[in-house]
């Protein structure tokens, strides 16, 4: 497995992995330096065990209209294997909305990074690189 399979393997939307080297750890910086004009206030720290879990969302179903792309234990390898390539033990870990129970819930509460009708962001914040998973998806 290897991420251009990972990416190539979600057939619904875009999913883009981009990583770049920051000089400052402050995440607000960190994310306006990929690009995304959002705010701090706009993301969530979460734990790596949430990060895993909206990895698996991502992958599994697309999140317009919840279609399995790949089935879930396939998604939660992949997961583990993104986490594995981009966090260690001192990463922090940010999202854009509340993903748990997304594909099970009928509401969904999320802050648009992009122009895409809905999309969903983890950031993995180091203390010198920032990588972006990200997922647009629209209806």
């Amino acid at each position: 497995m290897n991420i251009a399979q990972i990416i190539s393997e979600r057939r619904a939307g875009f999913l883009k992995i981009e990583s770049k080297h920051i000089y400052d750890a402050n995440i607000a910086a960190a994310v306006n330096s990929l690009g995304y004009a959002v705010g701090a206030d706009c993301l969530t720290e979460c734990d790596v065990h949430y990060a895993l879990d909206v990895i698996k969302t991502m992958l599994w179903k697309d999140l317009a209209y919840s279609i399995e792309l790949i089935k879930e234990d396939a998604a939660i390898t992949r997961a583990e294997y993104l986490i594995s390539q981009f966090a260690n033990s001192e990463s922090t870990f940010f999202v854009n909305g509340d993903f748990k129970d997304y594909h099970t819930s009928s509401s969904s509460d999320f802050t648009p990074i992009t122009t895409a009708t809905f999309n969903a962001a983890l950031f993995i914040l180091n203390n010198n690189t920032v990588t972006c998973i990200l997922v647009d998806d629209e209806d």
